[in-house]
């Protein structure tokens, strides 16, 4: 058994420090399978969610997941399938924006040609519980489209302010990943750049900070009905 050092000599025993890599370090080439070009630096890794997937269609009904109507916005399905009701309210968004018949800033401005074609998309890949109330359903369908179509052109035109200010010939440039039409973008562009809009949002802009205060909310994405279903499943 090795001698125990004394405490002096503990006290002056050397200390190791790991070393942090510095961006300006290269690997060198043959250092590992996984090795930059020599002088080449890796771009970061992108983060966030990134965009919904879109459950892909079937011509067999029976192999569309039953969904039903929860809440005013919300559908529910079954557990044994694997979806979530987060997994249908990305389905909704994704269709909602690809089949974006024009650069009309609202879904509520469709025509109701263009929403029966969305309808037709969306129950390609669902279907309703045979007890639902089909104009019901079509009513919350309606409801998360027109929620969630808006947000995701506001998450869209907030990201182009912040990296191009008001230059509206780069938003163009700048068109979303889930537009199928860069036209369509474009012409939204030109929507957010009358005063007609730009009155608009600061007019609710206003009303929305009138109370005075900012209501947090600590949920989270989840709705109620979700939060009560992971309390009684487990």
């Amino acid at each position: 058994m090795a001698p125990r050092k004394s405490a002096p000599k503990r006290g002056k025993a050397a200390t190791y420090k790991k070393k942090k890599r510095t961006v300006d370090e290269r690997n060198e080439i043959g250092e590992s399978s996984m090795a930059p070009i020599e002088g080449e630096v890796q771009p970061p890794k992108k983060k966030g969610r990134g965009p919904g997937i879109v459950r892909d269609a079937t011509e067999d009904v029976e192999q569309r997941p039953e969904i039903w109507v929860v809440g005013k916005k919300e559908f529910t399905c079954a557990v044994k399938p694997k979806i979530k009701p987060k997994d249908i309210t990305a389905s909704i968004t994704r269709l909602a924006l690809n089949f974006m018949p024009g650069p009309i800033r609202s879904y509520h401005s469709w025509d109701k040609s263009w929403k029966d074609i969305f309808e037709n998309a969306f129950l390609e890949r669902f279907r309703y519980r045979a007890d639902q109330d089909v104009s019901l359903c079509r009513t919350v369908l309606d409801a998360i489209a027109a929620k969630r179509y808006t947000e995701e052109l506001n998450k869209a035109r907030t990201k182009c302010i912040k990296k191009f200010g008001d230059d509206i010939d780069s938003w163009k440039s700048m068109v979303p990943h889930w537009c199928l039409q860069p036209s369509h973008w474009a012409g939204l562009c030109d929507i957010f750049d009358t005063e007609d809009w730009k009155g608009l949002s600061k007019q609710n802009k206003e009303n929305r900070l009138a109370s005075g205060f900012a209501v947090p909310h600590y949920s989270g994405c989840s709705s109620a009905h979700q939060h009560l279903t992971k309390l009684v499943t487990r």
